[in-house]
This record gives C-alpha cells, sequence and structure tokens, in this order.
C-alpha cells in the first residue's frame, strides 16, 4: 500500500449533466495517461471506480503520489459560474467515499483541490484571491464540520526545529520560502513525504520542512 497524506475534493467544472466520457475525452485532450480521479460521483449518486486507490491520479499537480482524489460532477451553476452544485445524493455519497478512504489512511489530510493554492502573504489563510482554482466550489472544513466529521486519528504529534529551518510551500530545495522558523518552535505535525514533513505554525501557516533538520518531542 503506498503512503498516502492527502485525500483531497475535487469538482469537474462544469454542468451537472457531463458525461463521463466527455471528462474522459478532456483529460485525453490533455495528455495525460492516468485519470484525474480515483471516484467520481455523478448527480444522481452513483460513484464511478476509476482507478484503484492503489494507483497514482492526475488531481493536484505535484501532489499525487501521496494522494487520494474523489470528485463530483459539476462545480459550475447554469450561468457558468463557480458554484456548489452538489445534488442531495452526492452529497451523501462524497460523505460515505470520505470516511471509506479515512478508514484506510487515517492519518490522511481531508481538503480541497483550492487549500494546495500557496499562502502569498503568509498569513497562514487561503484566501479566495490566493486560490489557483476555486476546486470543489466550496469550503472542504466547513463542509466537514456541517457533516460532523470526526477523525479516527486524533492523536497529534509535534516536531522541534535543531536550528534555524525553511517552511517551504513543497516538499524540496527548490520551492519557495514562507518563512524561516527559529530553532526550538514547536509546529504540529499534518503530513509528511521522505525526506519531508508538512508541519503548521502556532499562527496556522502550514509548510513543508526537511525531516532531517527536525526532531518529534515525545509526550
Amino acid at each position: 500500500m503506498r503512503t498516502v497524506n492527502f485525500i483531497t475534493i475535487h469538482c469537474t467544472g462544469g454542468p451537472q449533466n457531463q458525461s463521463l466520457e466527455s471528462i474522459r475525452a478532456h483529460w485525453r485532450s490533455l495528455g495525460w495517461r492516468n485519470v484525474g480521479y480515483h471516484r467520481l460521483v455523478a448527480a444522481d449518486g452513483t460513484v464511478h471506480e476509476l482507478a484503484p486507490y492503489s494507483a497514482i491520479t492526475n488531481g493536484v499537480a505535484g501532489h499525487n503520489s501521496n494522494n487520494i482524489h474523489l470528485s463530483y460532477i459539476g462545480g459550475i451553476d447554469s450561468r457558468g459560474h463557480v458554484a456548489d452544485t452538489r445534488t442531495s445524493a452526492q452529497r451523501a455519497a462524497l460523505e460515505r467515499l470520505v470516511y471509506e478512504v479515512h478508514r484506510l489512511y487515517p492519518a490522511a489530510v481531508i481538503q480541497g483541490h483550492r487549500d494546495f493554492s500557496p499562502d502569498k502573504n503568509r498569513n497562514g489563510i487561503i484566501e479566495p484571491s490566493e486560490w489557483t482554482k476555486a476546486c470543489p466550489s466550496f469550503s472542504v472544513k466547513a463542509w466537514l464540520q456541517e457533516i460532523g466529521f470526526k477523525s479516527a486519528n486524533p492523536q497529534k504529534r509535534t516536531f522541534t526545529s535543531r536550528a534555524n529551518v525553511n517552511l517551504r510551500d513543497g516538499a524540496g530545495t527548490t520551492f519557495r520560502i514562507l518563512a524561516t522558523v527559529p530553532a526550538g518552535e514547536r509546529l504540529q505535525f499534518i503530513a509528511e513525504v521522505p525526506g519531508w514533513l508538512f508541519l503548521q505554525l502556532a499562527n496556522g501557516t502550514t509548510g513543508w520542512m526537511a525531516s532531517q533538520l527536525m526532531q518529534e518531542v515525545m509526550p
């Protein structure tokens, strides 16, 4: 089983009557070898299984090897505006899928596609002006609260920096520096990939730090 650090919610960015074939045709036109999502929910709640969870799909550029992608058909209203167009059947199906995948990967962070956007003003909040995409056309965090979602992995891990360490917007030294964290500061663990930790500062800012420069604080 591959390491999964994120469960990402998407919309297709089209009307609710999009056909599965038209969506597949769009991916082919982009030259993709892999599908965009693992599961796709139609307006009537039908769940299309497009890829096994063990496979890598093309949901978020640069964040696919450790991700599960769940999407609903829609996200655009009749006037072509971004809108949460989920039907009650889609909402119910997405809720079931989130719990299903969370049981398999309880440590994975659940968020929307737009939540991968860079925090350009470094205030710890991904604001609408910073979104690279509006997908999935609703706040996943607010929706999880609405449905009363509770993580099966509530235990928190804390890390501290061994020296002054750069917090970056990606897992690698080529990614932009968001902040320089002074030695000894504590950060909350969110996820990890080989060699890198995805952590959160006390002010809410999140980013990646080299794991060799961090030390876990034992309870």
